[in-house]
């Protein structure tokens, strides 16, 4: 039984085949970007300074993660 078993085993090891995957991912679709409302600078004359370069820095910040994400995606659309 044992050399049924391992001469089974040895001629599906010989008959070739190998089983290849290939993955194929599809296009990512960017969506566009938000329409952000402005702020009037009346608005904004109640923050302290300390308030209002956290919040400039905060939203320069946010501008570029965005734009570093769709770069990676427009890449990622142009490789394939």
């Amino acid at each position: 039984m044992q050399r049924l078993i391992i001469a089974m085993i040895a001629a599906l090891g010989m008959t070739g085949c190998v089983t290849r995957t290939v993955y194929v991912y599809p296009e990512i679709a960017i969506p566009p970007a938000p329409v952000l409302p402005t702020i009037a600078a009346a608005d904004l004359e109640c923050l302290g300074d300390d308030a209002y370069e956290a919040l400039a820095v905060r939203d320069r910040l946010r501008r570029g993660y965005s734009e570093q994400l769709r770069a990676i995606i427009e890449e990622h659309n142009r490789r394939e």
